[in-house]
């Protein structure tokens, strides 16, 4: 690789933004900005199994898709009817709610999907 002058002013105006980068200067709304900086200090306790199995599904289920999530919770809940296993979406908000932690999403690539794993 022998880089071009283009790369380098990429390179550079990159290594720029990293030094300039801060809470204040992003697009993280007034709610995100708080939970940052006042993270939950106490200990997590769940009592309820429902939102303990939800939780358990969704941390299981991290490197397959979002369907997978679905079919194992519509088997569980169609042999375990009194299930109340919480949707992909709504296990999520729980664990921001209870955690403080939550995504930030950037669309990498506007217009185009390419794809590195």
């Amino acid at each position: 690789f022998v880089p071009h002058t283009e790369d380098m002013k990429i390179a550079m105006e990159f290594q720029q933004a990293l030094r300039r980068a801060s809470l204040d200067n992003g697009d993280l709304d007034a709610e995100l900005l708080n939970n940052l900086r006042n993270p939950v200090q106490e200990l997590l306790t769940i009592r309820d199994n429902d939102i303990l199995l939800s939780i358990r599904l969704f941390l299981s289920t991290t490197n397959a898709s979002e369907r997978v999530y679905h079919e194992v919770r519509a088997d569980i809940t169609e042999r375990y009817p009194d299930s109340k296993i919480l949707s992909h979406s709504a296990i999520k908000k729980e664990i921001v709610t209870m955690t403080g932690v939550f995504p930030i999403v950037h669309d990498m690539c506007p217009g185009s999907c390419v794809a590195y794993t």
